[in-house]
């Protein structure tokens, strides 16, 4: 890659510097779980009495959620743009540090766990989205991929990401 930004790829592609799922097919895998966890298995921890609400009450506020949820990854891939760099997996030309990224190295991730496992579990009316996908997800994230992609820009951007690091939390 002579003359171009490194780039991050998932394994089983090409030279692989992340172990990391396709983010869309992570996020079938835990839709997938709920419903088998909903249907077939019928496990039943609801979040709510059924007469609290109904999933028709449900969808309508889950798309205030949604629309929440695009404005933070509208958010994230404008930072990432104003460096040069985007989301999933393209060039990385720089560190960007600003937007959500001011405030936390992984906002991507963070949102993962502050509004789409909370979104599938009311949607779901499940706790056990939180039993399984809060735990399961955290363990991946924060054993396998982050500190893959830290050592990714560590050593790509060495000096830049070596300050922003420092002063930027992971996570809060």
């Amino acid at each position: 890659m002579s003359g171009s930004a490194p780039q991050m790829n998932i394994f089983g592609f090409q030279d692989t510097d992340i172990p990391l799922a396709p983010p869309f097919a992570v996020i079938l895998c835990n839709i997938f779980t709920v419903f088998l966890a909903k249907g077939p298995l019928k496990w039943k921890m609801p979040l709510f009495p059924p007469e609290t609400t109904t999933l028709k009450k449900r969808l309508v506020v889950a798309s205030v959620f949604a629309a929440a949820i695009a404005y933070q990854f509208y958010l994230c891939k404008v930072s990432l743009h104003s460096t040069g760099s985007g989301i999933a997996f393209t060039p990385v030309e720089g560190i960007t540090r600003s937007g959500p990224y001011a405030y936390s190295r992984n906002p991507l991730y963070l949102q993962f766990f502050v509004e789409i496992i909370p979104l599938m579990a009311y949607i779901s009316n499940s706790r056990w989205v939180f039993f399984w996908h809060f735990p399961v997800m955290l363990l991946y994230l924060t054993m396998v991929v982050v500190p893959a992609e830290e050592a990714f820009l560590l050593k790509h951007h060495a000096s830049t990401y070596t300050d922003y690091y420092n002063t930027v939390p992971r996570w809060f």
